[in-house]
């Protein structure tokens, strides 16, 4: 509409190999989406004003993932870390893209927890 990207779609960045499937509102990514890169890093959840926001998961590209909120593109508030290669999680609390503490013990990823 108007030019702009509104609604659900795929946007091809720029920069080889990233790209983003989901909602548009005035030509930013806006609402649920899925953002892939060249070297498999991925989010998926919130996006407000094209920066990550709400809730989401982001996983790096050995494995390990982080779900929780987002705030202004940045881990924000309750989540969990999940450590693929041990096999385990924990959950904590972050601000502004740090971790400010821990919340929970370190647990197996199996066990009755939220991942």
């Amino acid at each position: 509409m108007n030019g702009k990207y509104e609604g659900s779609g795929i946007y091809y960045f720029a920069d080889k190999g990233r790209e983003y499937k989901g909602e548009f509102l005035n030509n930013k990514m806006h609402g649920m989406g899925e953002e892939t890169w060249a070297d498999n890093r991925k989010y998926k959840g919130n996006y407000r004003n094209s920066k990550k926001d709400g809730e989401g998961t982001f996983i790096w590209t050995d494995g390990n993932m982080y779900q929780g909120n987002w705030r202004n593109d940045k881990q924000d508030g309750s989540g969990w870390y999940i450590n693929v290669k041990e096999g385990t999680q924990r959950e904590g609390v972050w601000a502004k893209g740090k971790r400010t503490e821990w919340t929970s013990e370190v647990m197996p990823i199996d066990s009755d927890s939220r991942v």
